[in-house]
């Protein structure tokens, strides 16, 4: 038996990574190095061959289903 959550979630703006690969990511990029502080809320990106979000607050996302299956 396994369990998946099915949640809304606000992704804001978005950072799309296009296939490149940051593990060191901890945070948003900023979104002008040079102007301000000011970070993209969420950053996109593909693994296994599927697209991902990341957000980085959990008050972004409300989990709306548990759902149970079996393989």
């Amino acid at each position: 038996k396994r369990q998946v959550f099915l949640a809304q979630v606000l992704t804001g703006e978005v950072f799309d990574y296009k296939g490149k690969n940051d593990q060191t990511l901890r945070r948003p990029p900023k979104k002008n190095e040079s102007i301000s502080d000011t970070r993209y809320n969420s950053v996109a990106g593909e693994t296994g061959g599927s697209k991902v979000y990341i957000v980085y607050e959990h008050r972004v996302a409300y989990p709306t289903f548990l759902i149970t299956y079996s393989q």
